[in-house]
């Protein structure tokens, strides 16, 4: 089928496997996706950005609607070295299609521009940041958002380990159900700054800049405020005040971080050990890396089977995003026993996924 697009050359677009009602929806939505992501890239100047989107979409594009469903994920853009490029999956045993127009259209959006090569934790997260400013939320206060969000566009690529642009992300992914995103976003930031020598001060401004925005959200007067911010931050902003806790270095409000630090909850101190476990694989030896997994593991079986299902996002993200960090941690200094069962149980907490092993 051929989609035409006011004012832009056709879509070609085949759709397999999607019942009637999904296939017409996708037919409509990613010609409207589409042309916004288009318009807002112009809009903002994005040129080199805009020309490649123009150019991947006079290809034969590929909707496939998969009914299995995919942990944490609704669907799944083609890389672009994959043969099925530009393709993308939507997993349609989690998909809602009874859901508002507006989040299928995210979804298309925001997968289409995975396929210029733009991943999560690694770059300027444009699928984020477009999919939230450039869209119609057909929402006002989620639109009143959207346009906040594209105060990050100034911030160009090299730039998404500046703590005021991990901020940002966090903050307004929050009122979008995507708490853990900007959580996952402050510590491969870190991990990454590290690794090109930032100095620590400036490393802990991106958690600082992390936990105030959980914090703004979360702790709103606003009913309107807390009416999009689910509960989630209270555990994710636990996680990042723990990781301050640790670094007497860091200037964050020491009320807050007396709150969390002396909270005797279980569920607390299991996410504090967590913390303290990421902060050692950031900063610490080896040996103190593996005295706080192995404190951590002593919980993990009576605390896991309580926590919420956003609570266990919250650990697979971080876990499967610091796998390569841990792996070249531990393969420079050798492998004791306690590190390769802590290498091959890291991405499990909690029974998540599990990556494929290298070789030590």
């Amino acid at each position: 089928m051929i989609l035409v697009l006011c004012g832009c050359s056709s879509l070609n677009v085949q759709i397999n496997n999607c019942d009637n009602d999904l296939k017409n929806a996708i037919e409509s939505d990613l010609k409207n996706s589409v042309l916004q992501i288009k318009q807002c890239l112009s809009k903002f100047k994005r040129t080199d950005d805009l020309i490649q989107y123009t150019e991947i979409l006079k290809r034969q594009i590929t909707v496939t609607c998969d009914p299995k469903p995919k942990p944490e994920m609704l669907a799944l853009a083609e890389h672009p070295d994959s043969v099925f490029f530009p393709g993308l999956k939507i997993f349609t045993g989690i998909y809602n299609k009874d859901n508002e127009n507006s989040q299928l259209q995210a979804i298309l959006a925001h997968e289409s521009i995975h396929w210029m090569g733009y991943e999560h934790y690694k770059n300027f997260d444009l699928s984020y940041v477009a999919e939230m400013c450039c869209l119609d939320h057909k929402d006002d206060f989620l639109n009143e958002i959207g346009q906040k969000s594209c105060e990050m566009f100034k911030f160009k690529n090299k730039e998404w380990t500046n703590p005021e642009y991990v901020g940002n992300l966090t903050k307004n992914l929050g009122y979008f159900g995507r708490h853990f995103v900007g959580l996952a976003t402050s510590f491969a930031a870190a991990i990454h700054s590290k690794q090109l020598n930032v100095p620590k001060k400036d490393i802990f401004k991106i958690f600082e800049y992390t936990a105030f925005a959980y914090a703004d959200g979360s702790d709103s007067d606003d009913p309107k405020t807390t009416k999009y911010y689910a509960s989630s931050p209270d555990v994710t902003q636990a996680i990042v005040l723990a990781y301050l806790t640790e670094n007497q270095e860091s200037t964050f409000n020491k009320v807050l971080l007396k709150k969390y630090f002396n909270n005797k909850n279980k569920t607390l101190r299991f996410f504090r050990l967590f913390s303290q476990t990421i902060s050692h694989l950031i900063f610490g030896s080896n040996s103190d890396l593996i005295q706080s997994w192995l404190k951590f593991k002593n919980y993990e079986k009576e605390i896991c089977p309580n926590l919420e299902t956003y609570e266990k996002e919250a650990l697979a993200e971080m876990a499967f995003y610091t796998y390569e960090n841990l792996f070249d941690k531990i393969k420079t200094e050798g492998a004791t026993l306690d590190e390769l069962r802590m290498l091959t149980d890291w991405t499990k907490i909690c029974g998540p996924k599990t990556p494929v092993l290298k070789s030590i």
